[in-house]
């Protein structure tokens, strides 16, 4: 006799909780769409997401995540996506958004290169760790094309180590324009690097084109090349940001040893003692 009562409840109980997961679903996208209005020049996704997350703390931010990933397909009409990863309202589209890649990406003039090696030599032993000395090549280039790294560091074995490993070499190219072919040119040149050494690092402006600061870190995934943005107009403040650490590879010894034999020698004595 109990069991119509039960199915009765379990019913009500299903509708209850069908009913508040709808509502949290609505109450997210409605937020998600106040804070696009506030966003003329579009948000980060993930950014989206922390700013939902704090006007409505009691949902998570998996749960926020789950509601508005695909909120560009669903409202084509009203949101698109300038960037991977970022969301903008279609009202605030700009006609300079139609021009193509290649021409936006033209070259902004900020602090000179140069002028960030030092800084990046003292951050990369103190602050990444990925080596224990370095020194800035800057000038003192090699003879041999697209094997000079504006910052170049060692990596050795501690005193008394356990297990000992040959000496690594980890290879640093620097960028400060903005321009997309620069930039692409210093990927290349960070490949290159992968020749002679175990770990190659391309360090741009945080405030490149988008799209191309996304497409650099995705092939900086697929070669193994570490990946770090900084604020190229603040020599006293860079902010590096690791967006990606390289993983090691074997170079080949040959090009390891013509690099090191024409390297000037009080640079190798410096990188090897």
């Amino acid at each position: 006799m109990g069991s119509p009562e039960l199915g009765e409840r379990d019913t009500l109980l299903k509708t209850r909780v069908e009913y508040r997961i709808m509502g949290t679903v609505q109450d997210i996208r409605a937020k998600a769409f106040e804070i696009l209005e506030k966003s003329e020049n579009g948000i980060r996704y993930t950014e989206l997401i922390q700013k939902i997350h704090e006007a409505l703390p009691k949902s998570n931010t998996n749960t926020i995540g789950g509601c508005i990933w695909d909120l560009t397909q669903q409202n084509r009409d009203k949101i698109y996506n300038p960037a991977r990863g970022v969301y903008k309202l279609v009202k605030y589209r700009s006609s300079e958004e139609n021009i193509s890649v290649l021409e936006t990406g033209k070259s902004v003039k900020k602090v000179g290169e140069e002028a960030f090696y030092e800084p990046f030599r003292k951050w990369f032993i103190a602050g990444l760790g990925d080596c224990d000395n370095a020194v800035v090549l800057g000038g003192a280039r090699n003879k041999i094309k697209w094997s000079n790294p504006d910052v170049l560091g060692t990596r050795k074995p501690e005193l008394g180590a356990i297990i000992n490993f040959q000496p690594e070499i980890v290879s640093v190219e620097i960028k400060t324009t903005t321009s997309d072919q620069d930039l692409i040119t210093g990927f290349g040149q960070a490949c290159a690097y992968k020749l002679f050494s175990h770990k190659s690092y391309l360090v741009i402006p945080g405030d490149a084109n988008p799209d191309i600061i996304d497409r650099l870190d995705s092939m900086c995934g697929i070669f193994g090349i570490g990946f770090i943005l900084f604020d190229a107009n603040d020599v006293n403040n860079p902010s590096w940001q690791v967006r990606a650490r390289a993983i090691r590879n074997e170079p080949d010894m040959y090009f390891v040893n013509e690099f090191l034999k024409d390297l000037p020698k009080e640079y190798t004595k410096e990188l090897l003692r």
